[in-house]
């Protein structure tokens, strides 16, 4: 994830941190939201399998450090096929977390900020 710049204000170090704990968050989960109709699926008993198994696996991380993903061992390697690959499922790609999050940075961004404002 690209970096985020928190603006600190003297005698307020503390909210500030945490401001931006909660705002690394935001960006993390809605980055994995925007993202699930991308994810690729495998069918495996009617389940669509990586793409529930990613929102499953959530938002993981603490203290500003967050990472997003999937709970299947075969994630990576889709992750890296190439553009060229032939998706079946339409608007599926590779590297979905980060192509969404580089389309969609800076709504994602604002709207995290916005919803977790110093007050």
């Amino acid at each position: 994830m690209a970096d985020v710049k928190v603006n600190w204000y003297p005698g307020k170090k503390k909210e500030v941190l945490e401001a931006s704990d909660k705002i690394m968050y935001a960006i993390a989960r809605q980055t994995l939201d925007r993202t699930f109709p991308h994810i690729p699926m495998s069918r495996r008993k009617g389940v669509v399998h990586m793409r529930q198994t990613s929102m499953a696996a959530g938002v993981r991380g603490s203290n500003g450090d967050y990472y997003i993903g999937s709970y299947t061992n075969y994630a990576k390697y889709v992750w890296i096929m190439p553009n060229t690959t032939n998706w079946t499922e339409p608007g599926t790609f590779g590297k979905w977390y980060q192509e969404i999050y580089t389309k969609q940075k800076k709504s994602i961004v604002g709207i995290a900020i916005k919803e977790n404002e110093l007050k």
